[in-house]
């Protein structure tokens, strides 16, 4: 499967143990590697093409913290 590119964007001020939040995040399976240079974002390469897939697969880790997964073209 191809990897893609995808925007996490989130209300940090969600977020109530953010080393929990951040592990979460990048060991996800489908997340190959990630970059987090702003504070509420992450850029995630993933192994897969659709972002409701990377979503999906992350709903754990962002519980009902507020955010969107975009694809970066």
């Amino acid at each position: 499967m191809k990897n893609s590119i995808f925007i996490l964007s989130y209300d940090r001020d969600s977020v109530s143990d953010m080393t929990k939040f951040h592990e979460g995040i990048t060991t996800n399976p489908l997340v190959k590697n990630w970059s987090h240079y702003i504070n509420s974002s992450y850029l995630l390469v993933a192994n897969t093409q659709k972002a409701s897939a990377l979503a999906k697969s992350l709903k754990d880790a962002l519980g009902d913290v507020p955010y969107f997964v975009m694809e970066v073209n």
